[in-house]
């Protein structure tokens, strides 16, 4: 079995610090402290710096299930777009009543 010490560590310290403890802990020094080695340029105020914005997903249902996406411009609303295709695709399939070895030709 493997173990993750610092990451167990972590986990147990966001509920109790929230977002801007994790941030601003030990934590953030030791990733900072990391990834200075590979060269970046991360600064611990631009740690506590961060910040998220909640927004209302964008959702829609395929085969019996609620898929929830972040709204565009990322690839949430093209997976949506996709999904319902197939939907109309494999509705109109089934409509037509063909074997389904037909249907995989």
């Amino acid at each position: 079995m493997t173990e993750y010490p610092a990451l167990a560590n972590t986990i147990k310290h966001i509920p109790n610090h929230g977002s801007y403890g994790f941030y601003t802990s030990k934590i953030a020094e030791d990733m900072l402290g990391r990834l200075k080695t590979r060269g970046s340029l991360l600064e611990l105020a631009g740690f506590a710096a961060t910040g998220a914005t909640w927004i209302t997903p964008i959702t829609s249902s395929f085969a019996s299930h609620d898929i929830v996406e972040t709204p565009p411009h990322g690839q949430g609303l093209a997976v949506l777009i996709a999904l319902n295709i197939l939907k109309t695709s494999v509705s109109a399939i089934l409509k037509q009543k063909v074997p389904s070895a037909a249907i995989l030709k």
